[in-house]
């Protein structure tokens, strides 16, 4: 009688199982959970997330950046009125994974060095409607901006012994505000240790990323640049090959003229603002180079 009993009860157990596994099937079929990893639906996810992302950017966006110096003004102003647009997302999305690995890189080093006397200084001048974020300076005489690129550009740089143009137009406008506008900085930021900044360097630290580039069409071409990247600096022993620095001082670099062009620009920029002003296509201040990866192009071409 016993015996029986136990059988029944196991017979109630398999029942219950098994409909509690046909449920199971049921939820992860419905959710599409416990499938293996799909780059298309991560894609689409990338895509969502993207423009979430580029979106609230857009709405809390109210100042110009260092990075704007070097960006078409159209698309600086649009986004400054946080203009409506039809699609937010990243027209590329491989670019949404390449800023998480630049802020990585930046944390890597700044994280790691004590070389840097302040790091990921905050700037902010309302009168200009400018505000940003300094990786690093030394002293009170040298600016520093960490930036990652792809082997393609690495390789130029090393070549050229200069930066690439937005970034060094990135950093002079960090040195323009920092020098002739520190007493509001600083009623932003009270952390500033210095009371007065002249700077007589710029350093540039590039690390190479990846060797994602459209000019690479196989693996043996990626590992060629690398080889040949290894060889320009005569580092085959160095486990920093991938990392470099480049430095400009006054004596092999105009600063003044540069910056004459950053104090037009945001003087440009304001103008256009205070006046609820689009530049004509023909402002000195365009740049159609943009206009391929702009979140604004659609509307852009309306106008």
């Amino acid at each position: 009688m016993v015996f029986k009993n136990v059988l029944d009860l196991l017979e109630e157990e398999r029942g219950e199982t098994a409909q509690s596994t046909d449920e199971n099937k049921s939820i992860l079929q419905e959710s599409k959970k416990g499938l293996p990893f799909n780059i298309k639906e991560f894609s689409n996810e990338l895509h969502r997330k993207s423009e979430k992302k580029n979106k609230e950017y857009i709405q809390f966006s109210q100042n110009i950046t260092a990075h704007d110096i070097s960006r078409c003004i159209r698309q600086i102003l649009y986004r400054i009125r946080s203009t409506e647009i039809p699609v937010y997302a990243d027209k590329w999305l491989p670019m949404f994974m390449r800023t998480i690995i630049g802020s990585s890189i930046h944390k890597f080093i700044q994280d790691n060095t004590s070389q840097f006397t302040e790091i990921e200084v905050k700037v902010k001048v309302p009168s200009l409607r400018f505000s940003g974020v300094i990786d690093g300076i030394i002293g009170n005489c040298g600016l520093v901006e960490i930036k990652s690129c792809t082997y393609s550009d690495y390789k130029k740089i090393i070549k050229s012994k200069k930066p690439r143009i937005p970034d060094f137009y990135q950093m002079l406008a960090y040195k323009y505000v920092l020098e002739n506008f520190l007493p509001e900085i600083k009623e932003n930021n009270k952390n500033l240790r210095q009371n007065r900044y002249e700077i007589k360097f710029l350093q540039f630290i590039y690390v190479a990323h990846d060797i994602i580039s459209a000019d690479i069409e196989d693996f043996s071409s990626a590992l060629e640049i690398i080889r040949h990247t290894k060889k320009l600096l005569n580092s085959k022993e160095d486990d920093f090959f991938f990392m470099t620095s480049l430095i400009l001082e006054p004596n092999n670099f105009d600063f003044e003229k540069y910056e004459s062009y950053i104090r037009r620009k945001i003087d440009a920029i304001n103008n256009y603002l205070n006046n609820n002003i689009v530049p004509s296509l023909d402002d000195e201040f365009i740049n159609k180079g943009d206009c391929y990866f702009c979140l604004y192009n659609q509307i852009c071409n309306n106008q």
